[in-house]
């Protein structure tokens, strides 16, 4: 055995056995969506062996309502581009999950022979994003129902959060403070004031009452 065929036999265990030990659902697909390989994390989610899995359409396993993306999203990879995008959806004999899916073409010789499909389940993190993003916007409702004007800064000065009463009185708009660092919104002194003030209390409220000296805060 020469050295060219031990190195192809050599990466071609090692594909193997990334194949058959990823954690992730891994598919082998032909230009039609037809299943020319399964790993067992696959066969496992869907509770089918290899042999009942094999030489079938993807879309088999797909509800209705996805199967056109995941043809659009083959197609594409099929042109030599890798693919990646999130779907929930729920694979047949599957609970609902969701999924970050990964297509990537396997060229030879300058042709494509075939798709990999990488199906990793992110339905945990997808949870978290959505809790994190209701509690966000729970918050911003909050925030914006203060009448006083009210805003945020981080560890570095800048600012977070404004709510409109503050866009009012400082006649700035939010994208123009969000992500500004304070001293270029303030003059020194008051941001003198401020920084003994945020010994005390963290984030910064600036009441009502003091509407008519908010315009000598600004810089300049």
């Amino acid at each position: 055995m020469n050295d060219d065929v031990r190195l192809l036999l050599d990466n071609e265990e090692r594909f193997r056995s990334l194949f058959n030990n990823n954690p992730d659902a891994v598919l082998f697909q032909d230009r039609t969506g037809v299943i020319l390989d399964a790993n067992p994390a696959f066969l496992e989610l869907v509770h089918q062996s290899k042999l009942e899995v094999l030489n079938r359409p993807f879309s088999d396993f797909l509800p209705s309502d996805v199967r056109s993306l995941f043809n659009e999203k083959l197609a594409e990879a099929f042109r030599g581009r890798k693919v990646g995008f999130e779907v929930s959806t729920q694979l047949l004999g599957d609970v609902p999950r969701v999924f970050h899916i990964t297509k990537v073409p396997l060229i030879i010789n300058e042709q494509i022979v075939g798709v990999h499909m990488v199906g990793k389940d992110i339905t945990q993190e997808a949870t978290s994003r959505a809790i994190i993003h209701q509690q966000a916007k729970r918050l911003n409702t909050i925030f914006e129902s203060i009448t006083d004007a009210f805003f945020m800064l981080d560890r570095h000065w800048t600012f977070s959060f404004v709510n409109s009463e503050v866009e009012r009185l400082l006649g700035l708009s939010r994208a123009e403070l969000l992500g500004r660092i304070i001293w270029q919104v303030f003059s020194p002194a008051v941001i003198s004031s401020l920084c003994m003030f945020s010994r005390i209390m963290r984030p910064f409220f600036i009441s009502s009452s003091f509407r008519g000296l908010v315009r000598r805060w600004k810089k300049g």
